[in-house]
């Protein structure tokens, strides 16, 4: 088949979903294509390489890093940010109690902002804080939705739409666009993506959400009346496998597995009658995975059976050279201005894969921003437990979704930094946190006995 037609019957089909999936008494709004177009930007390639319809490059300078954005793409990301600042202004939002419920994101981000005073790169590390906090604002579109787990779940079904098919043409069709070559000369399949890793995050996200759509109708019994969503759900399974063979990335293919024992398991009735009791259960399972590790070093079993070596491809080694490298233990190097400079220098001279990022999401945020930053992360991570417990409570199915993809990006941050800006999983995390705030009102403020106050 010619390329040009492969891609236009992919369009053509991508079009079709989104049309028979078009619904008249939908709560989405419009203002929701915001974040879906950040997502899939941010799950893929920056505008800038969209334009010039090439593949990443991946041979990058030291001063490459230091450099930033292309011009375009920071044209692209300030007009974003502009534009759903507008969007929560014309909404009238309730800012008093919006920051109050998302108390702990806000101190996340404020003592985020006071590391940048401590960075030898106080400019570049003060502009990338400036687009996390725009990141912030595009994610809270969804959650200052009317209906914010509907419009959630819009956007994880759309974005899927567009991604899965255009990756697959990619790599099939337009070579030069799907495949890359890694810095020391390996061919990866990147599909619509930026590299295999980013293919494999797609393909985790995708497959999650599709086998949770098709997990809860059957067990709520409505096969029937959903046939043609589950045969576009099937169909879109088979083709993620597809992409997952390509992508070879272990550690996405470990952490679609990590979530969807989690969506079967919370299926248990056992686990159903005990809502109230998961964030133990889950604590429990945690603890009994540390403790089997530290007794029976099952981690050197389970690498070996998916062809990873025990030092996780070197990955062990950086972190020790990376935190030796750390210029305050208490606040860090700044916020993202560890990789910068001599510090990304020394660690490409050590390391011929050349590094630029710790492949460990709490080293990273310990190499940013230091043992304080780290605390203020997991009580971000313990506030979004937390959330999830009380959305699980009030609806359980979403609640199922939300704690997979929590464990996912959990698990998925063990072996790669992604507590960091324009990052698909820190989106996720963010969108969570927010979402499940916003539920948790939602239900005090409807319950019977609720106060008129807000909470």
């Amino acid at each position: 088949m010619p390329p040009t037609l492969a891609l236009f019957l992919c369009l053509c089909f991508i079009a079709f979903l989104f049309v028979i999936d078009r619904r008249k008494d939908s709560p989405v709004t419009y203002a929701s294509l915001l974040p879906l177009v950040w997502v899939i930007f941010v799950a893929t390639r920056p505008l800038s390489l969209w334009l010039s319809f090439d593949a990443p490059n991946q041979n990058l300078t030291p001063q490459d890093y230091m450099e930033g954005s292309n011009p375009i793409d920071r044209a692209f990301m300030a007009t974003m940010i502009f534009a759903a600042i507008t969007v929560l202004t014309l909404r009238k939002i309730d800012w008093f109690r919006l920051l109050r419920g998302n108390a702990w994101l806000l101190i996340y981000f404020i003592y985020a902002g006071f590391t940048v005073l401590g960075s030898d790169f106080e400019d570049i590390s003060f502009k990338r804080w400036l687009k996390s906090v725009g990141e912030l604002m595009i994610v809270l579109v969804i959650a200052t939705e009317p209906e914010p787990v509907e419009s959630f779940k819009e956007l994880m079904k759309r974005w899927a739409y567009v991604l899965v098919p255009i990756s697959i043409v990619f790599i099939k069709y337009y070579p030069h666009m799907g495949v890359v070559y890694s810095p020391w000369g390996t061919l990866e399949y990147a599909g619509a993506s930026y590299s295999k890793n980013g293919l494999g995050n797609l393909c985790l996200v995708c497959a999650l959400f599709f086998s949770w759509s098709l997990i809860s109708w059957i067990r709520n019994g409505e096969f029937s009346r959903r046939k043609k969503e589950i045969l576009i759900y099937v169909l879109y399974l088979v083709m993620i496998a597809w992409l997952f063979s390509k992508a070879s990335s272990a550690t996405s293919l470990l952490c679609f597995l990590v979530g969807l024992s989690v969506v079967l398991g919370m299926q248990l009735p056992i686990v159903r009658q005990n809502t109230r009791y998961i964030g133990l259960l889950y604590l429990f399972l945690v603890l009994s995975i540390v403790s089997l590790e530290l007794l029976f070093n099952l981690s050197s079993s389970l690498l070996s059976g998916v062809g990873r070596d025990v030092s996780l491809t070197g990955r062990t080694d950086l972190w020790e050279n990376a935190i030796r490298l750390a210029p305050n233990p208490i606040i860090g190097a700044g916020y993202e201005s560890f990789w910068i400079g001599d510090r990304l220098r020394t660690l490409w001279s050590i390391y011929w894969w050349q590094p630029i990022q710790a492949h460990n999401g709490y080293i990273e945020v310990y190499l940013n921003m230091g043992l304080l930053g780290l605390l203020f992360l997991f009580l971000l991570l313990w506030s979004t437990g937390r959330n999830i417990k009380e959305t699980l409570i009030h609806d359980y199915d979403f609640g199922n979704l939300c704690l997979a993809l929590f464990s996912g990006i959990l698990f998925f941050n063990i072996t790669e930094a992604a507590f960091k800006p324009l990052h698909l999983m820190w989106n996720l995390l963010l969108l969570i946190f927010t979402i499940g705030t916003a539920c948790a009102w939602k239900a005090r403020q409807s319950a019977p006995d609720a106060e008129s106050e807000d909470v």
